[in-house]
């Protein structure tokens, strides 16, 4: 039989203590920093939806070069703050190793009742995320390509590795962007940095590609091969493990996904 991986990624809002979990299945993985600023900005923009004077963002993050700590994501929050989208953002990278906060804690909760269940789908694993926090299903509408243009527009950001705290906003209608290598105020005085931008170019949701929805589809061959074994099981008793009613049966079609996203 296929086996389906998946990914799940979390966010934990201080202003309510509030879990956000959404959860993603190998055609648009593996994960990468297309998925981290995809699903912050869907994020953002839902809670400025509902509170539109909420501006200022502080976002804590663990020191993953691939998703969270690079040009990417320096980048985006640039354009965040430059398109008049938020006011002001912070970027507060935890002690490399030592990284344990909210969604750690959050992850933890669902590893421990997912190694008490029986998980065989993916909605059966959204029922394990839902028992501790809001669950999506994202079908890939909502991830953007956002890497592929903002390369084109921004250039490497020196020394980012090192950087533990970043804070972007506008100052006398000039847009500033302080960095420091410590979180501790009195460590080491903010300093300013310097990148490469192609002013000319205009990043927008209209502009960005999607083509996560195409990725990874199952062949045509594994697809008969589940099918094939599938036959072995009774359907009135075992109508989970039928091929019609697997989550890597369905994943073949786009129209199959569950219909609930990010809007």
């Amino acid at each position: 039989m296929q086996k389906v991986s998946h990914e799940v990624f979390g966010i934990v809002d201080y202003r309510s203590d509030s879990k956000h979990v959404f959860i993603f299945d190998e055609r648009i993985t593996p994960k990468n920093t297309d998925h981290t600023i995809s699903l912050l900005h869907g994020y953002i923009k839902q809670v400025q939806l509902a509170y539109p004077w909420i501006k200022r963002f502080c976002i804590f993050m663990d020191n993953a070069c691939s998703t969270n700590k690079n040009r990417y994501m320096f980048a985006w929050c640039h354009e965040m703050v430059k398109q008049g989208k938020v006011d002001y953002i912070r970027l507060a990278f935890l002690v490399p190793g030592h990284t344990k906060f909210s969604p750690d804690r959050l992850f933890s909760s669902i590893a421990h009742s997912y190694n008490r269940s029986d998980v065989f789908t993916i909605d059966e694993l959204k029922t394990v995320c839902s028992q501790h926090a809001t669950t999506i299903i994202e079908d890939g509408n909502g991830i953007f390509c956002w890497k592929q243009q903002l390369q084109d527009k921004y250039g490497e950001v020196s020394g980012i590795r090192k950087l533990q705290d970043m804070r972007f906003f506008n100052y006398n209608r000039d847009l500033r962007v302080l960095v420091r290598r410590s979180c501790w105020n009195e460590a080491i005085g903010l300093e300013s940095t310097n990148v490469i931008i192609n002013h000319g170019m205009r990043i927008t949701i209209d502009s960005l590609h999607n083509d996560y929805e195409r990725r990874s589809n199952l062949s045509e061959q594994k697809m008969n091969h589940t099918h094939f074994y599938c036959r072995m099981y009774h359907t009135h008793y075992y109508h989970v493990w039928n091929a019609n009613f697997l989550y890597c049966y369905y994943s073949m079609s786009k129209l199959s996904w569950p219909q609930e996203k990010l809007g």
